[in-house]
């Protein structure tokens, strides 16, 4: 049976260390309160219909190592500001599109696995890509994408 509705606002005394909502049947925005939720450390809100913008408030969740979002609506690709301990980051099948954005050179050290495959990503790939010292996987299938993967030096 599948859920129905909308996530409720995050409280900041939640202990919450894992939320995976994957395949229910919510929808709608996804809260900017959940930056709240600091002990978070798995987010999956995979195939959830979401609409509307990433929250800013992402970057809040210092101890989250893996978030799952493929499968949602963001209309657009937004600058995806997250702690820098995130390990595993999955956004296929969101519809972004235009230019990939290129992370800092210190933003994720310890990204190891990014899937964006499925988005209508085009243009160069990103230079500081080569920056991710830690980049085990990475999946930028079906998208128009072109140039080179510098190595990692």
């Amino acid at each position: 049976m599948f859920l129905v509705g909308s996530l409720p606002d995050f409280h900041k005394s939640s202990s919450l260390v894992s939320l995976r909502l994957a395949n229910t049947g919510l929808s709608g925005l996804l809260p900017e309160s959940i930056g709240n939720l600091q002990s978070l450390s798995v987010l999956d809100v995979s195939y959830f219909s979401f609409s509307g913008k990433i929250p800013n408030s992402l970057a809040n969740l210092t101890e989250l190592t893996a978030l799952l979002l493929y499968g949602n609506q963001f209309p657009t690709k937004s600058h995806l500001g997250l702690a820098s301990r995130v390990e595993s980051c999955h956004q296929r099948h969101n519809g972004f599109h235009g230019a990939m954005g290129s992370p800092k050179s210190n933003e994720f050290p310890e990204l190891r696995n990014i899937d964006l495959s499925f988005n209508e990503f085009v243009g160069p790939l990103p230079s500081l890509l080569a920056n991710l010292m830690e980049l085990q996987a990475l999946d930028l299938s079906h998208s128009k994408l072109y140039g080179e993967i510098h190595e990692i030096t």
